[in-house]
């Protein structure tokens, strides 16, 4: 039988981001570019999630990463202007708050960033993520093959996603629902 959390009890969504919370805040380092921002957007994935819709137990960590993609996107607002070229209302360029060696990512424009964490680290689809980041699927394809050329260009020797599942059992725990 199927469980399901009850978002007027906030010990289950509690539960869920402290028990993923290095993985839950990594992907908001990803996808904000700077720690102020991930912790934003982690926080607000929270708040998200326990004011949300009952959900089933299984479908409560992808629902809290969902949460989290969603505050960046509100957050960072990665867009192309109309006429194909990046745009975004903070320079994240020169942030140097993400871990080093997660350099190709973070060197990334915030619109190519968000589109390489969301199809290919998060594994949304092609169409998931235009409906998400409010943009034509031809523009996700040419963003993550743009991310993916860059993770090549700047990877040495270390795939990045080795990288990534190391930093998450890196990044220290700071339980916010305790």
């Amino acid at each position: 039988m199927k469980t399901q959390f009850d978002p007027s009890t906030p010990v289950s969504f509690c539960e869920i981001f402290e028990q993923h919370m290095n993985k839950l805040y990594l992907l908001a380092l990803l996808l904000a570019g700077d720690s102020a921002g991930a912790e934003q957007c982690f926080l607000a994935g929270i708040e998200s999630c326990l004011n949300g819709r009952t959900v089933l137990e299984e479908q409560a960590y992808s629902w809290s990463k969902r949460a989290i993609i969603k505050n960046a996107i509100r957050f960072v607002a990665p867009a192309l202007e109309a006429d194909g070229q990046i745009s975004f209302k903070a320079d994240e360029a020169n942030n140097q708050t993400i871990p080093a060696d997660l350099d190709p990512v973070r060197r990334m424009p915030p619109f190519d960033r968000f589109v390489f964490v969301m199809s290919v680290l998060e594994r949304y689809t092609n169409r998931e993520c235009a409906v998400l980041l409010n943009c034509t699927v031809q523009d996700i394809e040419r963003a993550r093959s743009r991310s993916l050329l860059q993770v090549a260009r700047n990877s040495q020797t270390t795939p990045v996603v080795r990288i990534l599942s190391r930093h998450t059992r890196e990044i220290p725990a700071n339980p916010v629902c305790a």
